[in-house]
């Protein structure tokens, strides 16, 4: 059945249906900022692919003080793009499609949108992890999924996944911060070994980011240690 994105507000009991576009039945919400007035989710409705052509997907979207924005309309499938606890700046990871039309780049990017004093969205290409050597062969890039923002929007945490197929893939925590790795998303495990003092053990991975910090200095991930099948 249809989704159908809400509010709903403790202060005043109120809640209301998000507004969507004309036509449009299916909504959901999956983010929202500290003081409610930004939330991020997708409708249903039509996609214009440059190289497909026209056909119904997800789109992603932002809510600002009740008022929809449609902030990718070209990659036609949507997770969770999470916003900081601001409402200042949301990231994701649109499709090759959306980037080459975007920025004039033919790769799936992180991106960041940083709210402007018009409530408008202006998108930033932030790059891409590496692709990943898992010590025997290079695994290409599948996707990328951020996950969490810190409140100034300078750091951002998510999960990349490599492989060349859904059965070979694998799955590691990346870090975006403008100060590290000449501002590029790096593998977090990687970005950990950097700082030495033997943080992570050896034989333990890094296998997602979970959640992150207000302040962007504490990163909760999932792992997996090579010593223990358990």
């Amino acid at each position: 059945g249809d989704l159908v994105a809400f509010g709903a507000y403790r202060v005043t009991g109120e809640v209301s249906r998000l507004a969507v576009q004309p036509g449009t039945t299916t909504s959901r919400a999956d983010s929202v900022s500290d003081d409610g007035g930004v939330i991020t989710g997708y409708d249903q409705g039509e996609i214009i692919d440059p190289e497909f052509g026209s056909y119904e997907g997800r789109r992603v979207c932002v809510w600002t003080n009740g008022v929809q924005t449609l902030i990718d309309a070209l990659s036609g499938f949507a997770g969770t793009y999470p916003v900081n606890g601001a409402g200042t700046v949301i990231a994701g990871s649109p499709s090759a499609g959306f980037c080459q039309a975007t920025f004039g780049i033919g790769e799936a990017q992180l991106v960041r949108w940083v709210r402007q004093g018009d409530d408008s969205w202006t998108p930033e290409a932030l790059g891409r992890p590496v692709d990943y050597f898992d010590g025997v062969e290079v695994k290409p890039l599948m996707g990328i999924q951020p996950l969490a923002v810190s409140d100034d929007g300078g750091t951002i945490v998510g999960t990349a996944s490599y492989g060349n197929d859904f059965f070979d893939q694998v799955s590691r925590a990346f870090i975006w911060r403008a100060s590290v790795n000449e501002g590029v998303p790096v593998d977090l495990g990687a970005y950990v070994e950097t700082l030495g003092g033997g943080i992570v053990e050896p034989g333990v991975t890094l296998t997602a980011a979970r959640g992150l910090s207000a302040d962007g200095n504490a990163v909760t991930v999932s792992l997996t240690d090579a010593r223990t099948t358990c």
